[in-house]
């Protein structure tokens, strides 16, 4: 039986650290060719990830992200209630899987959004490693109408960012190692002893200003997308500001006004059939957003 849903879909453009020696689609196509055992693995919060299938599809590579479940497994339970253990082998757990797509023209990372799974950061992570790349940087896409509000502003421009669960969150010394802005909220929380903080920042009008913040924005969702598991989780993030004195002041918010889509998925026990139906969905709604997506990121030319 097959069960309509909604499936997220986000957006993210691709760079790579300056130490990278391979491309992005090299270095999927390096894990592509690995065999199919433990070598594919690597664990991102201590949970084992891997790339489970990718195959290309004209320019475009498309595939599986898997999660492997291996603790905190549930019982299999019937509709009356009554429940046994899975009988599951000491090497065998639950797969979770994310499906991804990637456009080596213009380095654009088209992933399912599942929160049992593959994360933004994880996938960064894998690919990271098994590329032998310092990082990866996966930035959200704004949706283009809030790109070219954003290059408007000129004046009183200002940043807002909370971050929520900080107290759940284990040894908050390895999220201090982050960067000096990330590591401040940190300290904040601390000193406040408060599990949610925020900071409101005043951004400079000289060159390049905008450029830090939106760095240190990048640098904030990196580092607690790879804690959301355990409780940190950034709940705003808004820039606002305006073109001129006699302007209205415009805000955006960089969670909603990112690039989302929704997709509708028919999803079943058949795993083949629901991966292909995922993986379908990705293209689809790629194909809607093509001609927004190039004309934002055609100028950077393919850095992939």
């Amino acid at each position: 039986m097959s069960i309509p849903r909604d499936m997220k879909i986000d957006y993210f453009h691709i760079g790579l650290s300056p130490d990278a020696a391979l491309s992005m689609p090299q270095i999927i196509e390096l894990v592509s060719n690995m065999p199919e055992d433990e070598i594919r693995n690597e664990n991102f919060n201590n949970v084992p990830i891997r790339l489970q299938e990718s195959h290309k599809y004209g320019r475009l590579w498309i595939g599986d992200m898997v999660r492997i479940r291996m603790t905190g497994i549930p019982p299999k339970t019937k509709l009356n209630g009554e429940q046994d253990d899975l009988d599951l082998d000491d090497d065998e757990g639950l797969g979770e899987a994310t499906a991804f797509l990637f456009d080596p023209d213009l380095s654009i990372l088209v992933l399912q959004r599942n929160h049992y799974a593959v994360s933004p950061g994880g996938f960064a992570h894998y690919f990271a490693k098994k590329g032998t790349v310092m990082y990866i940087d996966l930035k959200p896409v704004l949706r283009l109408d809030a790109m070219a509000r954003l290059a408007t502003m000129r004046l009183h421009r200002r940043l807002e960012i909370s971050v929520a669960g900080l107290q759940n969150v284990g040894p908050l010394r390895q999220l201090r190692d982050a960067g000096v802005g990330v590591s401040s909220l940190i300290d904040i929380s601390r000193e406040l002893n408060g599990p949610k903080v925020s900071i409101l920042v005043s951004m400079g009008h000289e060159q390049g200003s905008l450029e830090r913040v939106m760095d240190f924005v990048r640098d904030a969702r990196a580092t607690f997308s790879n804690e959301a598991r355990r409780g940190a989780h950034i709940t705003k993030i808004v820039i606002s500001g305006k073109e001129g004195e006699d302007e209205p002041l415009e805000i955006i918010d960089l969670i909603e006004d990112r690039m989302i889509d929704l997709m509708p998925v028919s999803v079943s026990r058949d795993h083949e059939k629901s991966r292909n139906e995922r993986q379908k969905a990705l293209r689809v709604a790629y194909r809607n957003r093509i001609d927004e997506l190039t004309q934002m990121f055609r100028p950077l030319g393919n850095n992939a």
